[in-house]
């Protein structure tokens, strides 16, 4: 990236930025449906057009981080290793994630308490959500094909994954906001990843030795086998 670039993309992310800031406060003190866009473009300091250039809609505006975690996202799951567990990636992700959905704790805190109160700022959030969930299917389904995964729905098993692994991060994001900031994010999104793991690993990583060896037992006896024998060994290998 040259340095003019640079410079442009930094500056992007700054209006953006300031922005989003001064929407969350207008909607904060006036309400989401009372606050116009020319308000928030005048807040900013930019013009109505510019604003659109960024936003496509009024609420997309406090949403101005999504975009950009999107495509990181994107970038974190093509740079993994191809030695590592697809579902050890996507868990990695989620982890990943959490501090800079936390910091600055007055900004989110403000904007999950208009989430609460705002059903248009809901779906916006949750259109977001099936981008992210998109993202982390599309990667799961080529890396598990990669693997030869013997299942009989590579794609229903993605999207499995990728849903519950969405539904964890935002588990923990709402724990943390309905504590006032004081509930460990990261601690619960640890435990719940931590029970998707349990629920999918089999599936995804099944292990060569997890294929019962059969045992077989050779006795060398003159005659027959005592009754007594031949009845306790049945009971313990074969106990139906």
């Amino acid at each position: 990236m040259s340095r003019t670039t640079g410079k442009r993309a930094a500056n992007r992310e700054r209006v953006r930025d300031d922005l989003a800031a001064a929407a969350l406060n207008l909607f904060d003190r006036q309400g989401f449906a009372d606050t116009t866009v020319d308000e928030i473009a005048e807040a900013g300091g930019v013009s109505r057009r510019t604003l659109f250039r960024h936003f496509p809609t009024k609420a997309d505006v406090i949403f101005a981080d999504h975009p950009e975690r999107i495509m990181r996202l994107d970038e974190y799951l093509l740079a993994a290793s191809p030695d590592t567990s697809p579902l050890d990636v996507v868990i990695g992700s989620a982890k990943a994630t959490i501090p800079s959905f936390v910091d600055p704790a007055d900004f989110f805190l403000t904007r999950h308490r208009l989430l609460k109160d705002t059903l248009e700022l809901r779906l916006r959030e949750q259109a977001y959500g099936l981008q992210y969930t998109g993202v982390l299917a599309r990667f799961l389904r080529r890396r598990l094909r990669e693997t030869g995964i013997d299942v009989a729905d590579v794609n229903a098993l993605s999207d499995m994954i990728a849903a519950a692994v969405v539904t964890v991060v935002n588990r923990a994001q709402r724990t943390w906001s309905a504590s006032a900031g004081h509930a460990d994010a990261m601690e619960t999104t640890t435990i719940g990843l931590s029970m998707l793991r349990q629920a999918f690993d089999p599936l995804v990583n099944p292990r060569s030795d997890a294929v019962s060896n059969p045992t077989v037992i050779v006795m060398n006896a003159e005659g027959n086998v005592p009754p007594d024998v031949v009845k306790r060994l049945n009971s313990i290998f074969d106990p139906t």
